[in-house]
């Protein structure tokens, strides 16, 4: 039965995913990871080395599109860690709860936890958090090893760094905040013999770094997607460090870190229900009595989890950032479980009810959750790209702050090939001074027009990136004349000029906006107004995926905006039948002067 239970913890969760997958491209950050993956590359800081490898070779298998492998690879992982879940569980339960209880709490537990959004809802997309999850899980579970008795623990020891330091090379910032527990761990297992943690401790910092050292490889390969160019020490401490969203850690307001600890209060009572939550609870008070020691590195991991994830602002996939913290509560509500289980094993009815609960609570928790993560009929990013860039003309120039649009065009340009004619510009990245390498080889005619407003911009950026002296008004102000340096040169060469919203202040002055789609045409002065194109917006499309689906709101934000600005294009035209439909179909979306969606 042992192996029953452990052969369904892994295949239950792993049908699940494969089912609820996403058939292609999503939001968020899935096309620049995808493209990341599949040129190689280098990604977003920290470059996540380890995802970026593996993701190439999922990428390139012949079963369906990139993106479609990769998001089979993140379901494939997500399965992986249920199962680890359940391995570790049978190790917390304490050793007199033997035989089909003991598998029955973990198996109960490892699928409550893998039917969780916060971690289901990372499985049906491209994303590094679940392979994270598996490799910190794996870490983990040998770390559990190596604290039971009559087993020696160096062997153990040595494969939980191996795996720490492999995930240490996905996702670094969560990873490291995780080295407190796991040395406590480590050092409970050698009897506090600090020089016997000294190999499993180089093992794991030597794979961390033997792994982001492909970064710097890659980097000076000059791939076509190289985020922070590290090919200088410099350059590669501040691409691994995330020097570039450090300002966003100890940035929330009172009142911003107040409105997360709620969130983490709804997620705690509500992602495995109510009485998984009380039997994590009594998990926790059953290690107290039993394995005190094993309890401080539950807490040691949840305690870390949270302070980072408050102190950290950031937006779409914040909940990724609690799946430690879940890991660790399944692993207390198979200890509560069993406990039960076993207080009550001479009493046939309560054990025939707690039976029950334990096999209902999955099942409660899988159809909770399933329409918010069921991604099958996810093609948002698909749609978005197609409908914004669809009735652009040749060779449009189109500048964006929509990273929901940017991210999933990159993998549409340059995997799959589709309108290679654009000259596609992502605004925010352009603060980034290795963007400009990526602007030179894919519209090199202008940034050559633009030149002269090139080198002044990252004359004053490199003040800012070196940590110079500098002043922030003259890089906006380089910033801006950029732009409209490019803007200049595409309209001497007869290209037409697009820009999405919201838009920088200051770019394009004395152009006249006309509603185009999801996008304006900059018109100069002078220019005769065309009639809007139409909006391309389907209401019968699901945009958004539960109300923590950030990136979905941002999507449908700008099609109601642009809904809008129709209808007011349409009126000053005198077509109030057409503006009428307009505001109608914008009202269905959201109220007139809706803000830009944020947390």
């Amino acid at each position: 039965m042992s192996r029953l239970f452990s052969a369904a913890a892994f295949l239950v969760p792993l049908v699940v995913y494969w089912l609820t997958t996403a058939p292609g491209m999503t939001l968020i950050d899935s096309g620049e990871l995808a493209l990341s993956a599949w040129d190689p590359g280098v990604a977003h800081p920290p470059g996540f080395p380890l995802y970026v490898l593996l993701g190439f070779l999922f990428a390139h298998l012949p079963l369906a599109e990139p993106a479609r492998n990769l998001n089979l690879f993140s379901a494939l992982c997500g399965a992986t860690a249920c199962w680890l879940v359940y391995r570790s569980a049978r190790l917390t339960i304490p050793g007199d709860v033997g035989g089909w209880r003991s598998a029955l709490a973990a198996l109960a537990a490892s699928l409550t936890f893998g039917f969780t959004f916060v971690l289901w809802g990372f499985t049906s997309f491209t994303e590094v958090y679940t392979l994270n999850l598996a490799l910190l899980a794996a870490g983990l579970y040998f770390l559990l090893r190596a604290g039971r008795e009559g087993e020696p623990p160096e062997r153990y020891l040595l494969l939980s760094g191996l795996f720490w330091g492999m995930a240490l090379a996905v996702h670094l910032g969560t990873v490291a905040l995780t080295a407190p527990a796991f040395l406590w761990g480590a050092w409970v297992a050698v009897g506090g013999r600090w020089r016997r943690l000294i190999r499993p401790a180089a093992l794991a910092l030597g794979t961390a770094a033997l792994l982001y050292a492909t970064i710097a490889l890659f980097a000076w390969l000059d791939p076509l997607f190289n985020w922070g160019n590290a090919t200088s020490p410099i350059r590669f401490l501040r691409h691994i460090s995330g020097k570039q969203y450090q300002g966003n850690l100890f940035s929330s307001t009172a009142q911003v870190v107040w409105a997360e600890l709620v969130r983490i209060g709804r997620h705690a009572l509500l992602q495995g229900t109510p009485l998984a939550l009380l039997a994590a609870l009594w998990g926790g008070a059953v290690l107290r009595r039993r394995s005190p020691r094993l309890l401080i590195t539950l807490f040691l991991l949840v305690a870390f989890n949270v302070f980072y994830a408050l102190a950290y602002e950031i937006n779409e996939d914040k909940e990724a950032y609690y799946l430690v913290t879940f890991l660790a509560g399944g692993l207390l509500l198979a200890a509560g479980a069993a406990d039960l289980l076993h207080r009550f094993r001479s009493r046939r009815l309560p054990t025939v009810l707690l039976t029950a609960m334990l096999a209902l609570l999955p099942a409660v928790t899988l159809l909770m959750h399933w329409p918010s993560c069921d991604r099958s009929g996810d093609r948002r990013a698909e749609r978005l790209v197609r409908d914004l860039c669809d009735p652009l003309p040749q060779g449009a120039l189109l500048l964006t702050r929509e990273w929901q649009f940017y991210s999933p065009w990159l993998y549409d340009r340059h995997v799959l090939g589709y309108r290679p004619d654009l000259r596609v510009v992502d605004v925010n990245l352009v603060r980034r001074s290795w963007y400009m390498g990526y602007l030179e080889r894919e519209i090199p005619g202008l940034v050559s027009a633009a030149a002269a407003e090139r080198q002044a911009f990252i004359e004053q950026l490199s003040l800012f990136e070196e940590g110079r002296p500098y002043d922030p008004a003259r890089i906006q102000s380089a910033f801006i004349a950029f732009f409209n340096a490019l803007i200049d040169a595409a309209e001497e060469e007869g290209l037409p000029v697009h820009v999405t919203i919201p838009m920088e202040n200051g770019i394009g002055p004395g152009r006249t906006l006309v509603p185009a789609g999801l996008s304006f045409q900059l018109l100069p002065p002078g220019s005769p107004r065309p009639a809007p194109a139409r909006v391309p917006i389907d209401e019968r499309q699901r945009w958004v995926y539960g109300e923590d689906d950030l990136a979905g709101r941002k999507v449908l934000w700008l099609h109601g905006e642009m809904l809008y600005y129709a209808a007011r294009h349409h009126a000053e035209r005198g077509e109030t039948g057409l503006a009428r439909q307009y505001v109608e179909r914008a009202g269905a979306v959201h109220a007139p002067g809706t803000p830009y969606p944020g947390r």
